[in-house]
């Protein structure tokens, strides 16, 4: 097996892209590192996709002005889901923001920025039509540091490259007796390691956890009205890497 350094100084060993790419695809996970929102236009068969950059297999990629991109009509009986890609051809060295009918997932050389449903018959996309949770963010290539999946807002979680996952939640609990049952957003793969339950109140109200599965937890509260609840639970999630 040969050896290829990065890089020599020596004013003689010359290195190509591939060379420059090296490091870049060695250090980092491909995926978004800020922008490409997709969003409905004000009507038509089109997506607007903003302003943004990427990392895909060590190659940087931005783009600085927001994109229509056309999607095909549905002249199917049943809706079809869609794939928003940013695609990335090394052999014709082109960047492009394309919709792929029928899909759900990107292609090796590709990164997804959005999942968009076409109903049949359908003249504009709207905003329910577009589903972005499956974008996938560029991060260090460190199982202690990337981050391998996440969903961001009040019942969230994430998931990082070593197999932690950080889940959360709010929900209102009702007055006493209540045992409400908790599911976590995403399941993990064995009994979480600790699960904390406060309440939001002014005053020092109690909420207790108990039968904590790898899919949920039931809290209970022993006030005799409904008060809201946050959680947060820490524990093991399965890490798929393709």
């Amino acid at each position: 097996m040969a050896n290829r350094t990065q890089f020599f100084s020596d004013g003689t060993t010359v290195y190509g892209a591939s060379d420059f790419i090296a490091p870049m695809n060695a250090l980092t996970t491909s995926g978004i590192i800020g922008g490409y929102q997709v969003t409905a236009p004000s009507s038509g068969m089109t997506v607007n996709v903003a302003a943004g950059s990427a990392i895909l297999n060590g190659v940087l990629t931005t783009d600085d002005t927001t994109q229509a991109v056309p999607v095909p009509t549905n002249t199917g009986g049943n809706a079809r889901t869609d794939a928003i890609v940013l695609q990335i051809d090394a052999t014709a060295m082109t960047t492009t923001v394309v919709d792929v009918p029928g899909a759900t997932t990107e292609a090796a050389n590709q990164i997804l920025l959005a999942v968009v449903t076409v109903p049949a018959g359908a003249s504009s996309i709207v905003a329910g039509n577009i589903d972005g949770s499956g974008r996938v963010y560029a991060g260090l290539d460190n199982p202690f540091a990337a981050v391998a999946s996440a969903s961001l807002g009040s019942n969230g979680y994430v998931l990082l490259g070593n197999g932690l996952a950080l889940q959360w939640g709010t929900l209102s609990l009702g007055a006493f007796p209540a045992y409400t049952d908790v599911s976590f957003p995403q399941a993990f793969s064995a009994v979480p390691f600790t699960i904390v339950a406060t309440m939001e109140d002014s005053a020092p109200y109690a909420v207790s956890t108990a039968v904590w599965t790898a899919t949920k937890f039931t809290a209970i509260q022993a006030d005799s009205v409904a008060h809201l609840m946050h959680w947060f639970a820490v524990g093991p999630m399965a890490v798929v890497r393709t």
